[in-house]
């Protein structure tokens, strides 16, 4: 099973979880160096540099070979502006005004690289909240940046 399909299936279970809560906890399912799959929710913390520090040392420490991270979050699509950017930078996707709330899937496999995914949450009224397609956006290796990125243990070179 490849990177996309095993976040296809995250989805997939995520999705109907989603649909009955109205929301999820971030979600973290690795795969660890035994070849099992390891589901962790990740309890409400609001130090998240702390929290990445914590899941790089679990990965590192099970010897994981694939992870996905799944959390809810903004971001902001189409093309950006200088100005864009510099309001990202400084004030995150959240307060821009093109922002849409989607569940983020951000994927990476020692092999595979990095992958991301999204689905869209679709608010209307008073009604529960739905989710939208599975759509797959292709990251470069050191184009990408977060303190969610670069999740996996760097293994060394063999020589």
């Amino acid at each position: 099973m490849g990177l996309h399909e095993f976040i296809e299936i995250a989805s997939e279970l995520v999705g109907e979880r989603f649909e009955r809560m109205g929301s999820i906890r971030p979600i973290l399912h690795f795969v660890d160096g035994e070849g099992e799959d390891v589901v962790i929710t990740i309890p409400p913390e609001n130090d998240k540099d702390m929290i990445a520090s914590l899941i790089r040392v679990v990965l590192k420490t099970v010897n994981a070979s694939r992870v996905v991270f799944i959390d809810e979050g903004w971001m902001v699509g189409g093309e950006l502006s200088a100005e864009d950017h510099e309001r990202l930078h400084r004030f995150g996707a959240n307060s821009h005004p093109r922002r849409v709330e989607v569940l983020m899937f951000s994927g990476e496999d020692e092999k595979e690289g990095l992958t991301m995914a999204t689905r869209l949450i679709l608010r209307k009224d008073d009604a529960k909240p739905r989710l939208g397609p599975l759509q797959f956006y292709s990251l470069e290796q050191g184009t990408t940046e977060g303190r969610l990125v670069g999740l996996l243990p760097r293994r060394k070179l063999s020589s």
